[in-house]
């Protein structure tokens, strides 16, 4: 947020008040569920653990990224990719 708002030219706060105004979200909040769809995309592919998702989608670890995960989508990372388990075996 720092630096969006100093290219913004306008202070911190203010910038965090509008953006919640408008996106009915903290950015904080808009950033995990930006984070969540990436890692939704990459739960697709058995090949990646959840681990190595956690990380290449900017979780702090795979507690951060399951309680994150769940907490947005009402279930777990593994659950998920075990309801997409069958729909990838037929791409």
């Amino acid at each position: 947020m720092r630096d969006l708002a100093r290219e913004a030219g306008v202070y911190r706060v203010h910038l965090a008040r509008v953006f919640r105004k408008i996106e009915k979200r903290t950015p904080g909040e808009y950033q995990q569920r930006l984070q969540v769809r990436a890692a939704c995309e990459l739960l697709h592919d058995p090949e990646w653990s959840l681990v190595v998702i956690a990380a290449e989608c900017g979780f702090a670890d795979q507690s951060h990224f399951t309680r994150v995960f769940r907490k947005l989508t009402g279930t777990t990372p593994a659950q998920f990719r075990r309801i997409l388990a069958p729909h990838a075996a037929r791409a």
